[in-house]
């Protein structure tokens, strides 16, 4: 059986790990937009930017309430 501090320190590498990927989709799509010519794709560039913001700020809101969990266990 794993303990709480364990899982925590899982969850925690686990989410470093979605910041990284997701901060790598983020460079990809600023750069896919460096074209300053109106662009077809816009909306789906505006899109996915607005989905990886999203998903960054709830990870690391999310990596903020595993600190505070791991040094309320530790």
């Amino acid at each position: 059986m794993t303990t709480a501090e364990e899982r925590l320190s899982a969850d925690r590498a686990d989410t470093l790990s979605l910041i990284a990927s997701l901060s790598g989709d983020w460079d990809g799509v600023v750069e896919a937009n460096v074209d300053d010519e109106h662009d077809p794709e816009g909306a789906t560039i505006a899109f996915e930017r607005a989905r990886i913001g999203a998903s960054l700020s709830r990870a690391r809101t999310n990596l903020a309430e595993i600190d505070d969990a791991l040094r309320r266990v530790c």
